[in-house]
């Protein structure tokens, strides 16, 4: 199983009745967060195996940000696969060791199947690991996650920042579509409008 961060403290609670409950931040190698980063914080990663001339690496265990550019500049065969099923289970198991639920962010659906698998094994863990899919992928999928971070620290559970943060993203992806569609000002339209 391969996975990185995760300190072990458990700072993160939110009630549940009158019980108090961990919450623990998991997310994937796309985000940019790795082994460093992520201990200093708490948040455990799932590494994204990237494939170079036929050969498998994973993110911030066996290559780094500046190899890996170094590679695409030079026109090396590259290619990237979804973290395998036992990583993520691995991870949330090692995770659940320590805390009581998981809140889960990989890259979004729209650009790998990994959401997807992840969502469907979830229903093995009766609502213990929450998947997010709010449509993120680097810079805003780390934003994502330290948010998940700091939900967690004032009391939210597992599923309602799983909620916040899926409403957010929906409302982003309604925005962006509303800023692409034609302006009844710009010029392809002023021709309609009289006088223009």
């Amino acid at each position: 199983v391969l996975f990185f961060g995760g300190n072990g403290l458990k700072l993160n609670h939110c009630r549940n009745g009158d019980e108090f409950m961990s919450v623990a931040i998991i997310t994937d190698s796309n985000s940019g967060i790795f082994e460093k980063e992520a201990k200093e914080n708490g948040i455990f990663v799932v590494p994204m195996p990237i494939i170079i001339e036929g050969k498998t690496y994973f993110e911030g265990i066996d290559i780094e940000l500046d190899k890996f550019l170094e590679l695409q500049e030079a026109g090396k065969d590259i290619s990237t696969s979804q973290p395998a099923p036992a990583s993520v289970m691995g991870t949330w198991d090692k995770a659940l060791e320590e805390y009581d639920e998981v809140v889960y962010l990989p890259m979004t659906s729209g650009l790998s199947g990994s959401c997807a698998t992840a969502m469907a094994f979830s229903q093995d863990y009766d609502g213990k690991v929450q998947v997010v899919d709010n449509h993120r992928i680097s810079v805003t999928l780390k934003v994502s996650v330290y948010q998940a971070l700091e939900l967690s620290k004032k009391g939210y559970s597992a599923r309602t920042i799983k909620e916040i943060l899926e409403k957010e993203g929906a409302f982003a992806v309604r925005a962006d579509r509303a800023c692409r569609r034609p302006s009844s000002f710009s010029p392809r339209h002023r021709q309609k409008w009289p006088g223009m």
